[in-house]
């Protein structure tokens, strides 16, 4: 038993044609793209990427491959996927749809944290940020007593109120 699903049928002088509507297999998303693979028997496609919900009225690309990728996208963004057969005589079949959200950018952490320079009471800290944008902030430092949480936007960092022969602990996170 086979179940055929039929999406656009023309009938031209008693001929019936059909036009079968692709299957999609999967689609894969990074931050910035979203690959579609999809099944189909025919040749010529089209496929088409919504920001959000699918509206049905849109432009396709047409392609001849059953996978696409989809570029430009925005990280943590919604997407509808949508593919379509074309067929013979300009006859199109249904578009077949997948919804699918791009990757996050992760927020990398600052690396290179080291102390600059320091006297019996204060220390300069500086660190390499992960990205070039990477503009804020949270450092901790720790240590017999001491206890400093601050969010900051420059760096290196000078910490004051610090005690002489004592150990501290400094962590430096991006806010993302």
């Amino acid at each position: 038993f086979y179940s055929v699903g039929i999406d656009s049928v023309v009938v031209d002088n008693g001929v019936v044609s059909l036009c079968e509507m692709p299957v999609i297999d999967s689609v894969t998303s990074t931050e910035t793209t979203a690959t579609v693979f999809f099944s189909s028997s025919l040749s010529d496609y089209e496929v088409a990427i919504v920001q959000g919900e699918w509206n049905g009225s849109v432009t396709g690309t047409p392609i001849t491959a059953t996978h696409y990728t989809f570029t430009g996208l925005t990280a943590a963004t919604p997407y509808t996927v949508g593919v379509r057969a074309m067929c013979e005589d300009d006859v199109a079949s249904e578009w077949a749809t997948w919804s699918v959200t791009t990757a996050e950018h992760p927020c990398l952490m600052p690396t290179n944290v080291e102390l600059v320079s320091n006297t019996l009471t204060s220390a300069v800290i500086d660190w390499t940020p992960a990205e070039a944008e990477n503009d804020t902030w949270a450092i901790k430092i720790t240590g017999a007593g001491f206890k400093l949480l601050d969010t900051i936007t420059t760096h290196p960092y000078t910490v004051n109120g610090l005690t002489a022969n004592t150990d501290y602990s400094v962590q430096v996170m991006t806010i993302c």
